[in-house]
């Protein structure tokens, strides 16, 4: 919402007299909301960035929010780019996988096969993920207030710190995010890389 409004607005450039000035009186860069930014070294860019609104594409130079440095239509060709350089392996027809372009995590072979007949995996931008786990608790969790004494828990405290983190360690991957293979699809009927 932020950002559609952002475009409705004005556009000032960095680059423009109406985002900052240098004031000869003061000696240094004032910003268009009469902020003072000094005279010295990034006084400059500093007092520009404050009351620009957008800025050119440090790729196509087409004008995009101040927000990026890039533009929509860049970025994406940035992460397609990317993408393009991941080692591929062969999805194992189990673990979950992430779509980076659909932003969506899929964890069956059947919402795969769907997303599979409407385009590539490589323009799906498809992932395989790795597992995320719950952390164990170490000793190291109470340093600060074991630090004068033995350092060692009570024994009823250890003994259910040890069971939770057996419990820990049994409940297996609690969520998902995507790994750094690019997933390959031929085992489960659809041949498209």
């Amino acid at each position: 919402m932020i950002r559609e409004e952002e475009n409705k607005k004005e556009i000032i450039l960095s680059s423009s007299d109406e985002a900052a000035q240098y004031k000869e009186n003061i000696k240094g860069w004032v910003d268009r909301n009469g902020h003072y930014w000094g005279d010295g070294a990034g006084a400059e860019r500093q007092a520009r960035w404050s009351s620009c609104t957008h800025v050119e594409c440090e790729d196509c130079k087409k004008i995009t929010p101040k927000h990026y440095h890039i533009c929509k239509d860049c970025r994406e060709k940035r992460r397609i780019a990317a993408y393009a350089e991941y080692e591929r392996k062969r999805w194992d027809g189990k673990t979950p996988v992430y779509s980076e372009k659909l932003k969506k995590f899929f964890f069956d072979k059947e919402s795969i096969a769907e997303v599979l007949e409407e385009m590539t995996a490589e323009d799906a931008r498809m992932f395989i993920c790795e597992p995320e786990h719950l952390w164990q608790i170490g000793p190291d969790v109470w340093e600060d207030v074991l630090f004068d004494c033995s350092g060692e828990l009570p024994d009823e405290v250890q003994d259910a710190v040890d069971k939770l983190n057996e419990a820990i360690v049994k409940a297996g991957p609690v969520s998902w995010m995507p790994g750094e293979y690019a997933a390959m699809f031929d085992n489960i009927g659809v041949s498209k890389a």
